[in-house]
Order: C-alpha cells, then structure tokens, then sequence
C-alpha cells in the first residue's frame, strides 16, 4: 500500500481535481513532489488519490508506478 508515501515524478502526469469546485485535469510536471492519500484502488488498481500543491487529485494507478520514483522520508527530501 502506498498511503502515506511521498513519489517525485519521473515524468509529467495528468491528476484530476477533485477537492476544489473546478473539477477538471491538472498537468502534474516532472519533478513534481506527490503524497499518497489513498490507493490505488479500482479493477486493476486503477485510481490513487494524492496530494500535490496543496490540490487532491485522482491519479492513474500506473503513473504512480510508472512514473515516479518512492522518495526516502530524509535525505531525499531535504534535497527537494
């Protein structure tokens, strides 16, 4: 389970709003910092709901595995 965990992108990623009344698609860009806030869930695990810049989004299951990369809880983040 990857709740709780913190990814930083290899690679841009589209992540659907779903905490503020303009629903819609976001572009998360490479680099960018996600923390895992539930998931992924669904058929094939299809969904993850993450945070990222202060926004909740739903993400694809496979951009979280495909496309980032686990950030260690230390040095890795006092890097970023």
């Amino acid at each position: 389970m990857f709740t709780g965990k913190r990814f930083k992108l290899t690679r841009s990623i589209l992540g659907f709003d779903t905490g503020s009344g303009n629903h819609g698609w976001v572009e998360i860009p490479i680099g960018g910092i996600i923390i895992v806030r539930s998931g992924p869930y669904g058929p094939g695990k299809r969904l993850a709901y993450v945070l990222w810049d202060s926004r909740r989004l739903a993400i694809f299951g496979s951009d979280l595995t495909d496309g980032a990369t686990e950030l260690a809880e230390t040095a890795e983040l006092a890097n970023v």
